[in-house]
């Protein structure tokens, strides 16, 4: 019976180490699937935040996409009022695109001031050579619209008949002559 006692023994001893080698392991696989589910969440969240980002992109790409096929229009709309050349219409279109940059005033809006200008009959020659920048000059300085600007200078141009590099000069003298008296530059508009 020693015998079969220390087999019992033996057997207890095993028992108890499988038992506890056991419960290590899986006390180790519960940590082990807790750091796969948290990691899982972080996944999930930065695929969200990607998803999410990339959708923000998506539409940033899709508002300059649709902003540049505007401006694009207006220039071909000028070309047509104005029968310029695909020279004329590149360079004005970039006049328009640079005083986007410089001015408080957008490329599109400055592309809508050139067909107003084409339609008054201005030149391209003319626009770039000197009345866009002026229209600028006084829309700004007057706190006004382009549209307003533009129909002022042209008037003013056409009503004494000056030539493009003499609009700066218009520009100035309506300014000064508004802000040093109670009219406003509207008022002093041919």
């Amino acid at each position: 019976m020693t015998t079969f006692g220390q087999i019992r023994g033996q057997i207890r001893i095993d028992a108890a180490k499988a038992i506890s080698e056991y419960a290590a392991m899986r006390a180790a696989n519960a940590a082990t699937v807790s750091a796969l589910r948290s990691a899982s969440s972080t996944l999930i969240g930065v695929g969200l935040g990607m998803a999410a980002a990339g959708a923000g992109l998506v539409a940033l790409f899709g508002k300059a996409v649709s902003a540049a096929a505007t401006f694009q229009k207006k220039i071909d709309f000028f070309g047509a009022v104005t029968d310029a050349s695909k020279a004329d219409m590149d360079a004005v279109a970039k006049k328009a695109l640079e005083m986007g940059k410089t001015t408080i005033f957008s490329a599109n809006q400055m592309a809508d001031a050139f067909v107003e200008f084409g339609k008054a009959g201005v030149s391209t020659k003319d626009i770039l050579g000197g009345v866009a920048d002026a229209v600028v000059a006084l829309a700004s300085a007057a706190d006004i619209n382009l549209t307003q600007a533009s129909d002022i200078i042209i008037s003013t141009m056409q009503t004494f008949k000056l030539g493009a590099g003499q609009t700066t000069h218009i520009a100035d003298l309506l300014a000064g002559a508004a802000n040093s008296s109670i009219v406003e530059v509207q008022d002093l508009g041919v």
